[in-house]
């Protein structure tokens, strides 16, 4: 499973219906190495290093394998042949790093997963770059998913493909819809699938997507993928640090990973449809070692849904000497129109989840978007109740005026 954004979550619903169907499935993934529902090594493993762990395991007869494009750019394919490969887009990240200038670069590396498929490559016809992926292919059978078009269209444009998964409304719900030329195959309600949130949150309804067509492609019963999906949960202890919430305190959190231009775009589209009854504030930050457009484009993205903005240093860019992060970030937030009350810097995810929590009000949606190594000691401190008291601000809500401006 390749792609920018959602590649763990897709592989974890992938391996979560192996399971459930009665395989003996391992996971390779961001999050470490699983051996059916067993942490066997943590850290991030989405490349050769995992897979190559998950492979030699005499425990699993199969492997889902997230496959990131560092790991590819710099130590290649851990596998010839697989039987199924997903690809489920292709966004700005990670450009001006090993030699890839462009998307286009990005999308040829992340093709080579792609041809590696024997019995199917699932590709996502939303994105153009994904979408060119499939001519001179050798899988069987490839699947188009889209959320936006219809049967006939792709079928229209796209003879050579031989299935698809779409979204179809009937009597006035959303439906996952599979075709395997031409037959129908309605899986699953978009609200029964706990991951969509009710079908807002969109990005998860398309990685759902995907690992359906996967699922299917590797022959799973379309009872047990509905079955599956609708036991699988965005909870800290199965899918870290995607769409977490924790709702004990008087501040609903959110926990996200969302980390360059298009996560933060569709975390921020899925915030807006929450519509809290308080207001919405929001931590983030941004790799260090993108260039200035990408890391410019997170602020760009989040300016003008969020009530404040907290721009903070990820823990890996501190370590790395990437010191300028948050004030490109809350200086582009300011050329958006972001007022400067309401812009705050920080150097560290500690001190961002203090200055959130001073910034409440009984109420607040408080979002934080937190980078893989600060992750695990910002949601401890959350649970745990390990937080300043929450709305310690002015009666606008908002810190004292001291700190109601960009500190560079």
């Amino acid at each position: 499973v390749t792609g920018t954004n959602g590649k763990t979550t897709t592989s974890r619903m992938i391996h979560r219906m192996l399971l459930d169907s009665g395989r003996a499935s391992g996971l390779a993934c961001s999050d470490g190495v699983y051996i059916g529902d067993r942490l066997d090594c943590a850290g991030d493993l989405a490349g050769v290093p995992g897979h190559y762990r998950l492979l030699e395991n005499p425990a699993i007869d199969c492997a889902v394998m997230e496959t990131a494009r560092g790991g590819i750019a710099t130590m290649g394919i851990a596998y010839d042949r697989c039987a199924v490969a997903v690809c489920l887009n292709v966004t700005p990240d990670h450009l001006e790093t090993h030699g890839i200038e462009s998307l286009g670069q990005m999308a040829r590396l992340k093709r080579t997963v792609l041809e590696r498929a024997l019995d199917g490559a699932v590709v996502n016809a939303d994105d153009p770059l994904c979408l060119a992926m499939p001519a001179g292919l050798r899988a069987k059978n490839i699947c188009l998913v889209s959320m936006q078009r219809s049967f006939g269209e792709l079928c229209r444009s796209h003879a050579q493909c031989s299935h698809f998964a779409l979204l179809e409304r009937t009597d006035g719900e959303e439906w996952v819809v599979l075709y395997d030329r031409g037959t129908r195959m309605p899986v699953i309600q978009v609200a029964r699938i706990p991951a969509s949130c009710g079908g807002l949150a969109r990005h998860n309804v398309s990685n759902a997507l995907h690992a359906i067509a996967a699922a299917y492609l590797v022959g799973i019963e379309v009872a047990a993928m509905r079955a599956s999906l609708s036991r699988f949960q965005m909870n800290f202890e199965s899918n870290p640090g995607r769409l977490n919430f924790h709702d004990s305190g008087p501040v609903r959190f959110l926990v996200d990973y969302a980390h360059n231009p298009d996560g933060i775009a569709k975390l921020s589209e899925f915030v807006d449809r929450l519509q809290p009854a308080g207001r919405k504030l929001v931590a983030f930050s941004a790799a260090g070692y993108n260039p200035e457009a990408i890391i410019t484009g997170n602020a760009h993205a989040a300016a003008g849904h969020f009530d404040a903005y907290v721009c903070y240093n990820f823990l890996t860019n501190c370590e790395k000497g990437y010191v300028e992060v948050p004030g490109m970030l809350a200086r582009t937030l300011l050329e958006n129109g972001v007022p400067p009350s309401r812009v705050f810097v920080e150097q560290g995810a500690p001190d961002a989840l203090d200055t959130l929590c001073a910034l409440a009000r009984p109420g607040d949606l408080v979002v934080f978007l937190a980078g893989y190594s600060d992750r695990p000691r910002i949601w401890a401190r959350i649970v745990s109740g390990d937080l300043p008291a929450i709305g310690v601000g002015d009666a606008c809500g908002y810190a004292d005026a001291a700190r109601a401006t960009v500190r560079h």
